[in-house]
């Protein structure tokens, strides 16, 4: 299992962007766990470390929405690189999503999450947690925000990480109240 130096886990990146997904809608720890096939211990853990690393209120509720930009443009590429894998079918991610669409265009090989029920076929990256192409197939906001975090994992290069960057940043604050502090 891969640990940030914070310790952070993979599945608290998860975690975390399906807090920013969701606005501010109301939500039990059930809804989570179920939301993104995780257990209720394995979601009460990831919300406490998620709590000490000051990216979730105290309260469990909301994702700081500021400190949040701050851990996903700059942190995740370190704490949790990419792994690519061998050409196969799966579900759009990095570029291969239509999120950086109107931005960037993607001439290269598909990037794909490796899954039976792949639209696509292109070089596998592993998701930032096992359960994430399942989650993000049932909720496309989520799906659209872990497209854009691979993208800055997988260091695309200087001109479309900034436009990863700029686009994490207006989805986040658009979702979330803007006057947070980190």
């Amino acid at each position: 299992m891969r640990l940030s130096p914070s310790g952070l886990r993979p599945q608290d990146v998860l975690i975390l962007c399906k807090l920013l997904s969701w606005k501010e809608r109301k939500w039990k720890q059930i809804d989570l766990a179920h939301e993104l096939f995780l257990s209720q211990t394995e979601i009460t853990f990831g919300l406490n470390r998620l709590i000490r690393a000051g990216l979730v209120d105290e309260n469990k509720k909301r994702a700081r929405r500021l400190a949040s930009i701050e851990f996903l443009t700059h942190a995740v590429k370190f704490f949790f690189p990419p792994t690519f894998g061998r050409y196969t079918r799966g579900i759009p991610t990095a570029l291969s999503h239509h999120a950086l669409s109107g931005i960037i265009i993607n001439d290269d090989l598909q990037t794909v999450w490796p899954h039976a029920d792949g639209e696509i076929s292109g070089m596998s990256l592993d998701p930032i947690y096992k359960t994430a192409p399942d989650a993000a197939k049932k909720d496309p906001d989520l799906h659209r925000l872990l497209s854009i975090v691979d993208t800055i994992r997988v260091k695309s290069g200087f001109r479309v990480n900034e436009a990863a960057k700029i686009e994490l940043t207006k989805i986040i604050l658009k979702q979330g109240r803007q006057d947070e502090s980190k």
